[in-house]
């Protein structure tokens, strides 16, 4: 018996043995098969699993004033995520994280059960907050809490808050531009991405990561915008839109021979910073002074008398007759002034605003000759700026034009500009009468990289410089004498410019409104410009004169005075009379048959007492006449040809404010 057991024994390890050694070839083989004959499988699918391959975005290009002020910028921060469902403790997690990162503990504990009750085979996925700066977020990794992740991003943000907000523009949740230069520069901007490999653990924490491809930063793009200029630029402006209740407004300073824009403002704005609200108006982020073309009205008379000088026989003082205040069109349109002119130096067509004396001029001119001068003007036709939704305005190829087209757009009606286009043109006026395009970026430069700058874009001469002269010795006219007197002198600084109002067109009604497109463009000083300013307001309920012909003294003000332009008017010396008389309109009329309007202000009380003294015009010439009355900014009322032989009010007789010499004329 103890033999047959003893028998057994051997067998028994001898079949163990064999059971080992067949476990372990078959082991062995499992192992060959799996690291040799499926290596390059296996390790596909550990890549996969554990290997991703993660874009970089590139540091985007921060946007600066013409003095290295930041306008926008990126900065790095953090986003902190956690997995619920490995929070061991939910009331001490919410402790923790709340305490850190400032967020209400309540909620966030509710957010957490939640989303461990949401959550699937042990994975989740929750953002406690966004947008933690890298300091708040080093804090929390020193808790240690291997349940925290932190998401590393660029945030862009705009420290001056809603300055230059309509021409910077914002950007979407795809940290793209979605208006204005981080739009229409996006690009340039965004830089090129990078690709990192990352290798994770099961917990989706980062082990290790390795550079594959560098980013390629954006570049910074400085613009010819001054921070000291912008700012005060759309203080002034919205209180003007506010104070006259228009619709909207915009403002621009552009620095004479450079071409730069020194400011471009448009109201409403808007905090970049901030998305936008449920139902906001994406209106209140356009930048409008290029995306918004209107009916000039009066200020387009500017570019009718250059056209005149530079193709007809008229001079300043040539006579002009207005025809009392009336012009019958073809079509049976009557076009009247707010006064009854009978005959007006071109000078003073200009400076009283006739629209009867503005029609006469652009008929001498012609229809070929005025839509040249239009087009070389730059009216119909994009700048070009870096800006999204720029639109050309609306100018009608000259074989579309009407029988009284030419009536029409010698005092600004049936053509739509913009108020960058105003600026061009009044600046080719300033700058004797070369074009140098307007631009807003100075220079751009990658970093580490040299930066590369922008010179001014010198275009065709549009008028010559005796013109530009005449042009700008009319412009100071108006400010002087004209519809300017009251509200757009500057304080010891020569000025010129031009009012302009235009009747809002109703779509709906097919009636002109008794709202106003309202602009003032003019430029200082006059001997030798430097600043062209234009301001137009949408929708006021007054006309131009006393709507933006303030705004544009206060902006010019400063604008002089930040650039450190010397003042050509001396301290000590005598200052003009201010004419009070009323001031005439300027509204560029456009309906048939209507009588005169409401002038631009209330009239002044007469005060026989101090009212200025009728000169002697007896025997003198007409000429001598307009020029003498001219000069001193007295009306004249023309009876007949010839000499002067009579006068009412006699000479020496105290004229009373607003009122008007009547000049016999015989052969």
């Amino acid at each position: 018996m103890s033999n047959t057991k003893e028998s057994k024994a051997p067998a028994r390890l001898v079949f163990l043995a064999r059971a080992a050694v067949l476990w372990f070839l078959i082991i062995f083989a499992r192992l060959v098969h799996l690291q040799v004959v499926r290596t390059v499988e296996l390790r596909g699918k550990s890549d996969k699993q554990a290997i991703h391959k993660q874009e970089l975005r590139a540091q985007r290009g921060s946007i600066l004033d013409r003095n290295g002020k930041p306008l926008a910028m990126s900065i790095e921060k953090e986003t902190i995520t956690i997995n619920p469902m490995r929070v061991p403790d939910v009331g001490v997690a919410a402790d923790l994280l709340s305490g850190i990162l400032e967020v209400n503990r309540a909620e966030l504990y509710n957010k957490i059960l939640l989303a461990r009750a949401s959550g699937e085979n042990g994975k989740g996925y929750l953002v406690v907050k966004k947008h933690v700066s890298i300091a708040e977020a080093d804090r929390l990794r020193s808790a240690n809490m291997d349940y925290v992740d932190f998401e590393r991003e660029s945030v862009r943000v705009y420290p001056k808050g809603m300055l230059a907000a309509n021409l910077l523009g914002s950007m979407d949740a795809s940290e793209h531009g979605n208006g204005g230069m981080e739009m229409s520069l996006d690009e340039e901007l965004d830089g090129t991405p990078g690709i990192a490999k990352t290798l994770t653990d099961s917990r989706r924490h980062i082990l290790s990561q390795m550079i594959e491809s560098e980013t390629t930063p954006g570049k910074d793009i400085t613009l010819t915008i001054d921070e000291r200029i912008q700012f005060p630029v759309e203080k002034v402006l919205k209180a003007a839109v506010l104070q006259h209740g228009a619709i909207t407004g915009t403002a621009i300073v552009l620095r004479v021979g450079s071409g730069e824009i020194l400011a471009m403002a448009s109201y409403p704005t808007f905090d970049p910073n901030e998305p936008p609200a449920p139902g906001e108006s994406l209106k209140n982020r356009q930048n409008l002074a290029v995306t918004a073309p209107f009916e000039p009205g009066s200020v387009f008379k500017v570019i009718t008398l250059s056209a005149a000088l530079e193709t007809t026989s008229l001079r300043p003082e040539s006579l002009i007759n207005c025809g009392n205040g009336s012009i019958m069109l073809a079509g049976n349109r009557r076009v009247s002034d707010t006064h009854p002119y009978g005959v007006l130096s071109m000078a003073d067509v200009l400076a009283k605003s006739s629209n009867v004396g503005a029609i006469r001029i652009g008929l001498t001119v012609g229809k070929t000759k005025l839509s040249e001068y239009v087009q070389n003007f730059g009216f119909g036709k994009k700048l070009g700026l870096p800006l999204p939704f720029e639109t050309p305005g609306m100018l009608r190829n000259v074989k579309k034009w009407t029988d009284d087209s030419v009536a029409s757009i010698s005092m600004g009606h049936e053509v739509g500009v913009t108020t960058i286009q105003l600026a061009q043109a009044c600046s080719i006026v300033a700058n004797n009468g070369v074009l140098v395009k307007p631009h807003l970026i100075a220079k751009t430069q990658r970093r580490g990289e040299a930066a590369e700058t922008t010179k001014p874009d010198r275009g065709k001469v549009v008028l010559k410089p005796e013109t530009s002269f005449a042009m700008r010795q009319m412009m100071e006219g108006v400010i002087l004498r004209g519809t300017g007197r009251h509200t757009a002198r500057l304080d010891q600084y020569t000025a010129g410019g031009k009012t302009g109002s235009a009747q809002m067109y109703d779509y709906k009604t097919h009636k002109y409104t008794k709202r106003y497109n309202d602009s003032f463009m003019g430029f200082a000083p006059v001997t030798n410009p430097q600043i062209v300013v234009v301001v137009t307001l949408n929708g006021a309920s007054q006309l131009a004169a006393v709507v933006a012909g303030p705004a544009f003294k206060e902006i010019s003000m400063i604008a002089l005075n930040r650039l450190g332009v010397p003042k050509d008017i001396p301290d000590d010396a005598p200052q003009p009379a201010i004419d009070k008389s009323p001031v005439e309109s300027d509204l560029a009329v456009a309906e048939l048959s209507r009588g005169p309007l409401d002038d631009e202000e209330a009239p002044v009380e007469a005060n026989d007492a101090s009212g200025p003294r009728v000169p002697d015009f007896q025997g003198k010439t007409m000429r001598a006449v307009l020029e003498e009355s001219s000069a001193r900014g007295l009306q004249v009322e023309i009876l007949g040809k010839g000499i002067a032989r009579s006068q009412n009010p006699p000479a020496g007789a105290v004229l009373a404010n607003g009122g008007r010499i009547k000049v016999q004329f015989t052969r």
